[in-house]
């Protein structure tokens, strides 16, 4: 029987990772998963290094700092160092320019989420087997679990009042600023509710925010995970106000309009993460960009009073780029399809 072992640490990666494995297990092969859901791992160093040795495939998803990505690259680099064949699993745009896994390019397979970003990746890497396999759970993004009305009840909007969603990131400096931004943006308008929802990964005690939050002229709120999860506000939201979240890719999905606003300190981060400071989604034309559009007053107004007039032409756009899929488990399978090609090699 064949091995495989999988590893992740961040969110995202577990996730898809965790699909994977159950995928790998019906067609009976034994894949071993160590994965953290954004937490640290349950598995030592050492257990996860010995099931890496007596595999004969390694996975390993690219985490979003080299600390946090501390087990995949100690078992990738042994799969390196052993001959053990690697492949590393970029879950969103850019990851491949991610510097702490630019060693392990060279000889490795890279499964990765679109056509376009392929591209950019084989012009940094030209000795990597890129793959576009697409991200398994973006293909979820399409199927909301909740109504409108379910959506804004849990969230506790009223009738008529337009709902801000505004996502947080895992650094509270970022947060802080982008949570501030959103204020000062929708302070001059009535009848919103600017709704925050903190990333699973943020430490920050809810307290800390709790003094912007007070000072807002507009309804603002945290709301926990516990009530209502980031992607079950969606369906009832009228405005992703965004910077750079995953977030903002499943309200591109799910056709919700989406006003990108990318603060200096979060630029800087994107483009440490990344080496690239220009989100994708502004370049596709997706989303409404207000990074550096001084006429911010005037085109927030218009979309809040002719979104279908406004978002026009970014909804053509994703529904070019997004389109719904054809059918639910297409990138499990062509992720399948590269695995069975490595093993049987």
């Amino acid at each position: 029987m064949k091995r495989v072992t999988l590893v992740g640490r961040d969110i995202a990666p577990s996730q898809a990772l965790r699909a994977l494995a159950e995928k790998l297990r019906q067609q009976e092969c034994c894949a071993g998963l160590y994965v953290g859901d954004g937490k640290p791992l349950p598995a030592s160093l050492d257990e996860i290094a010995l099931a890496a040795l007596g595999s004969n495939l390694v996975i390993v998803g690219m985490s979003s700092s080299e600390a946090l990505a501390r087990e995949e690259l100690h078992v990738a680099e042994l799969a390196k160092r052993k001959g053990i064949p690697l492949v590393l699993y970029a879950d969103t745009f850019g990851v491949h320019g991610r510097p702490w896994f630019e060693h392990l390019m060279a000889g490795s397979t890279l499964f990765h989420i679109n056509g376009s970003e392929a591209e950019k990746a084989v012009e940094m890497f030209p000795k990597t087997d890129v793959v576009v396999t697409g991200n398994p759970m973006w293909e979820e993004f399409f199927y909301p679990r909740l109504t409108r009305e379910k959506a804004r009840e849990r969230i506790g909007a009223a009738e008529g009042q337009k709902v801000i969603l505004c996502p947080g990131g895992k650094l509270a400096a970022t947060n802080i600023v982008h949570f501030a931004s959103a204020i000062e943006t929708f302070a001059s308008f009535g009848n919103v509710l600017i709704a925050i929802t903190l990333h699973p990964a943020d430490k920050t005690s809810p307290e800390v925010y709790d003094g912007l939050l007070s000072l807002s002229p507009v309804p603002t709120k945290i709301i926990a995970g516990a009530v209502i999860s980031g992607p079950d506000m969606l369906p009832g939201v009228d405005v992703l106000f965004d910077s750079a979240s995953t977030l903002g890719i499943e309200a591109v999905c799910l056709r919700v309009p989406v006003v990108h606003n990318l603060s200096f300190i979060a630029e800087c981060r994107l483009k440490q993460m990344t080496g690239n400071a220009i989100w994708p989604l502004c370049e596709e034309g997706v989303v409404i960009d207000l990074t550096d559009t001084a006429f911010r007053y005037e085109a927030i107004s218009e979309l809040l009073k002719h979104p279908e007039r406004t978002y026009a032409n970014c909804l053509r756009n994703a529904e070019a780029l997004y389109p719904v899929p054809k059918e639910k488990g297409l990138a499990l399978t062509k992720m399948m399809a590269a695995i069975e090609r490595l093993l049987a090699s």
